[in-house]
């Protein structure tokens, strides 16, 4: 008996062995056209440097680069990842090889869950269809207020509506986050649809629910692209999927409600435009429903939770550092008076310290610190 377990362990142990040899070997030779990064092990690649107690991903990566250069790889699980840490090599990589390294990687495992969503709208697609999109809502926004007074009283309708919800608070403590949502939400809404939501109806509550439930479960999927056995260990899977359709499904109806409203010699949002250029070019497949719809969300989803988070924190900068509120409030009396409604984009050369906070409150990450991203 100890003789055949002694065979048997023998036998594992010669099969282990190869197998590390042999995925060591696919491994250099998958390599060795990348530049040069640390030690990648089985299953995990180069992972194991971020477990390091007390090591951040921002020194972690500063020590990598003085070791390997200003260019090195790490491995996350079966999927290398170069890491450019020059402006030089970035725009290099970017513009003058733009037409080989723009593209976004096809890693994402719900991707391959959900094939008709791979490649749409302005988050997954790449290419000339993603310039074409972009090109188009670029425009849109140009057309229906971006810069200009319109979208200046659309903005003050929003801001009116967030202080009622605060005087309501009687000075009691108040969540905003879901009516800074609403807030940031009802000005996409404005340019995409040409009308805003009311904070009550409940189509509009439903929408905001969906798109913060998909960043949510969304987070879960960064380490499943590079780990797709982790889905069997979590029930995220069917939710995600369920709330990306629902989404996409709650854009449709409001699509076909505007589609019967359409007027080719009145262009109103950017929903107009896209079918006034789909009426240009019907045979171009950058303009199809889908392709619209996966936009569409892509632009409330930019438009609301990173939109909201970002002023959340503001509000919190202000309330705890009470004399540069008092210092931004001076300015912004001083430029457009303490009685004035409306202001005007006049007096903003003014306000240097209101501009200084709201750029180092837009500098910093509106994601949890060290929260690794995969590249898009």
């Amino acid at each position: 008996m100890l003789n055949i377990l002694s065979e048997n362990s023998t036998t594992l142990l010669v099969f282990v062995a190869t197998a590390l040899s042999i995925w060591y070997v696919i491994t250099l030779l998958s390599k060795r056209n990348l530049p040069p990064g640390p030690l990648s092990l089985p299953v995990i690649g180069s992972m194991y440097l971020l477990w390091k107690p007390g090591v951040t991903l921002m020194a972690l990566f500063a020590e990598l680069t003085k070791k390997y250069g200003k260019v090195f790889t790490i491995q996350m699980g079966p999927t290398p990842i170069i890491l450019i840490n020059d402006l030089k090599f970035v725009q290099e990589a970017y513009v003058k090889k733009g037409d080989i390294t723009s593209n976004r990687p096809y890693i994402y495992y719900f991707l391959k869950k959900m094939e008709k969503q791979a490649g749409l709208g302005l988050s997954l697609s790449s290419g000339q269809q993603w310039k074409e999109i972009r090109r188009l809502c670029t425009m849109a926004m140009r057309e229906c207020g971006l810069g200009k007074k319109s979208l200046e009283e659309k903005i003050y309708e929003e801001v009116t509506e967030l202080l009622r919800v605060i005087d309501q608070s009687k000075g009691k403590p108040v969540d905003l986050k879901p009516t800074l949502m609403q807030v940031t939400s009802n000005v996409v809404s404005s340019i995409i649809f040409g009308s805003r939501f009311d904070f009550e109806d409940p189509k509009f509550k439903l929408l905001l629910q969906r798109l913060r439930e998909g960043t949510k479960v969304n987070v879960f999927f960064m380490p499943v692209n590079f780990f797709p056995f982790l889905r069997f260990f979590t029930n995220k899977e069917d939710k995600f999927i369920k709330t990306v359709q629902t989404t996409s499904a709650h854009i449709k109806d409001l699509l076909a409600d505007h589609e019967q409203t359409f007027d080719p010699d009145n262009i109103r949002d950017l929903v107009d435009l896209v079918l006034k250029m789909r009426q240009i070019s019907p045979e171009s497949r950058h303009f199809s429903d889908i392709n619209i719809r996966r936009a569409v969300v892509d632009l409330f989803g930019a438009g609301s939770e990173t939109t909201a988070a970002t002023f959340q924190f503001l509000l919190y900068v202000m309330a705890n550092n009470p004399a540069i509120q008092e210092r931004c409030q001076r300015e912004i009396d001083q430029a457009f008076g303490p009685s004035q409604g409306k202001g005007n984009s006049g007096g903003l050369e003014l306000l240097t310290t209101t501009e200084a906070s709201l750029q180092s409150d837009l500098w910093r990450d509106s994601l949890p610190a060290e929260y690794f991203i995969a590249p898009l």
